[in-house]
């Protein structure tokens, strides 16, 4: 493979600017205020009605309570030694009691104030009682691994806060800091593109990296097909970042490359 190019950069803000557009309800229409008369006469029995009844709706009260789809990452802060290996094991529970796995994320060697890159989805029911548990172990590959903490969630709690809590590890040190992410999906083209070939055109493709801030580790989370020949390429496949959070310093860095293709007759 051959570089081509490490030039195109988006900074947060103009990734705000793309999680608003595909995300974001569309806006409510405002209506002008409407004047009432200096001698307003008192409502009639029939518009008192009326107005109860759309307020007592059951569609109203059916939207309030309709699934949302939460997305969320986890990080763990004064875990009792920087030599553990952390994991966390995230499991859910929409009955009381009854709990089933809902994934776990990447293992961290050496370090006892993990970032995990790792997002859940997750189908919300407001006032269902649905909850998330959290264990956090110190992986061993040659014996059972050691338990350094663990957390029990309401998502209702979770959801009235904001979506963001730090919550104090119990049966262990530290704490948690489990935040919502809001996933970005883009497309990508390219245009002029110079010839790395020695024969025919370029065979470009791209690999979308982020990190935090400009300096920050680089995290690979995408890359496109190879396109043959083609120095102006349109990529048609819809890309997605599912750890953006807004307000944050993140940064996407795009690197374009052409693929060497091998012919053989």
């Amino acid at each position: 493979m051959r570089f081509l190019l490490i030039s195109v950069l988006f900074t947060a803000s103009a990734l705000t600017i793309d999680a608003e557009r595909l995300y974001a309800q569309p806006p409510i229409q405002q209506k002008p205020p409407v004047i009432p008369p200096r001698n307003p006469s008192p409502p009639t029995y029939a518009q008192v009605v009326k107005q109860n009844v759309v307020l007592t709706t059951p569609k109203a009260r059916q939207a309030e309570f309709l699934p949302q789809n939460l997305t969320f990452i986890v990080s763990v802060r004064n875990l009792k030694s920087n030599s553990v290996d952390p994991v966390v094991k995230v499991s859910k529970s929409e009955k009381p009691g009854v709990y089933e796995t809902l994934g776990k994320t990447e293992t961290i060697d050496n370090n006892g104030n993990p970032d995990f890159l790792k997002v859940f989805w997750f189908m919300w029911k407001k006032g269902t009682q649905q909850k998330l548990k959290f264990e956090v172990r110190d992986v061993d590959n040659f014996r059972r691994d050691d338990p350094l903490g663990q957390i029990e969630v309401d998502l209702d709690d979770y959801v009235l806060k904001g979506e963001k809590l730090n919550v104090t590890l119990q049966n262990g040190t530290g704490s948690m800091l489990i935040q919502k992410t809001t996933p970005v999906k883009f497309r990508l083209y390219a245009r002029g593109l110079p010839n790395a070939d020695t024969i025919g055109q370029s065979d470009p493709y791209v690999e979308v990296y982020w990190s935090i801030g400009s300096n920050g580790k680089k995290v690979k989370f995408a890359q496109t097909s190879v396109i043959e020949n083609n120095e102006n390429p349109d990529w048609n496949e819809t890309l997605e970042f599912a750890n953006y959070i807004k307000n944050t310093d993140m940064v996407i860095f795009i690197s374009i490359k052409s693929c060497i293709m091998y012919r053989y007759i």
